[in-house]
């Protein structure tokens, strides 16, 4: 998957269906694997891009400090140099995509980590279901028969009630 597809889906890849916990549990590590590689893709492609970007610095650094002139400075020093050095168009066209490129990979890295707070949060909502955290009241014998017997008391009331006014007036 590319950045657009992983972009598209993040925001519903981090949601949970606390219902669904092992679909969801079998769903994150793909996801993750996925932003991971995005990930490091963009991180190897920011390297690449600082490298090119120091060479490319260190080739025009050279041909300044061999002839200065050619760039308008009468004696050389290292910050003059720096200076030209910088104000090149071509490594200010390195600088602006190796700028671009770290923050794609911020971004993708932005991402994992919010992935891993979802997989973070599903560990615990499993441990919370294995103790049984969001389990219902339970009674015991008696004490359920009477709780059934109250509801069907007042269901059989309200249906008799509806059925004939006068029969709860009495």
């Amino acid at each position: 998957m590319d950045m657009k597809e992983v972009g598209a889906n993040i925001m519903d890849w981090c949601r949970t269906d606390r219902y669904n916990l092992e679909e969801e549990w079998e769903r994150i590590s793909e996801r993750i694997c996925i932003v991971s590689d995005l990930f490091v893709s963009f991180k190897n492609e920011a390297d690449t891009a600082k490298w090119e970007l120091d060479r490319e610095e260190a080739e025009i650094y050279a041909d300044v400090r061999a002839n200065p002139g050619a760039y308008g400075i009468d004696k050389f020093t290292e910050k003059a140099a720096q200076m030209v050095t910088a104000l090149q168009d071509s490594t200010k066209e390195l600088s602006k995509e190796h700028i671009k490129i770290i923050g794609k990979a911020r971004e993708v890295e932005g991402w994992l980590k919010a992935l891993d707070v979802k997989r973070r949060a599903l560990e615990y909502l499993v441990q919370l279901y294995s103790t049984q955290y969001f389990s219902e009241p339970k009674t015991k014998g008696a004490t359920q028969e009477g709780i059934d017997k109250v509801r069907s008391r007042r269901t059989n009331r309200s249906v008799t009630e509806a059925l004939n006014p006068k029969a709860g007036e009495e």
